[in-house]
């Protein structure tokens, strides 16, 4: 389920924060220097340390993070390993979950599925350019392979790099 701060938690400010339910209980149990709330996932950071959540308030074993990106119903995850999808119960992904939206009753009327049409047809495009920017970034290196949708490893000189859409990461 999709934990909504506003609407059974909210996060208490001062020194240090912390998420408290309607019962003014601290439901992580310790407060942080700062909590960032998404649809599916919580993230604490403390003294530098990110520590990730998901909705059931329990901590996910993700590694040494370096990045993360937020999905729905998954994170991409580059960490001292490398990057990787996980999914709500921390568990690694080899790919991008696929998930299925329904409408309220299951199907989709006319006007709403021209309007979707429509806007995977500019998704479509967008990504076209994208790959085009990314092509011509990374011409110079010898071996370019994407791991994520936002990560790409990169081989340059014997050394293993990770792409974070343009932004090279090092990693060896």
């Amino acid at each position: 389920y999709k934990v909504n701060p506003q609407a059974f938690f909210w996060i208490c400010k001062g020194e240090k924060q912390s998420l408290v339910d309607l019962l003014g209980q601290n439901v992580l149990g310790k407060s942080y220097d700062q909590i960032l709330c998404t649809g599916h996932f919580i993230t604490t950071i403390d003294q530098g340390k990110e520590q990730v959540y998901n909705s059931n308030f329990v901590p996910l074993d993700l590694g040494q993070v370096k990045k993360v990106y937020y999905h729905d119903y998954y994170l991409e995850v580059l960490n001292e390993k490398g990057a990787f999808y996980y999914d709500q119960d921390g568990r690694v992904r080899k790919e991008k979950p696929f998930l299925v939206s329904y409408g309220w009753c299951g199907t989709m009327g006319k006007e709403a599925r021209k309007r979707q049409q429509k806007i995977e047809k500019y998704r479509e495009r967008e990504k076209q350019k994208e790959e085009k920017r990314f092509k011509r970034k990374t011409a110079r290196y010898s071996l370019v392979t994407p791991i994520t949708e936002h990560f790409y490893e990169v081989i340059y000189k014997g050394k293993k790099y990770y792409f974070d859409r343009g932004q090279m990461i090092r990693y060896e």
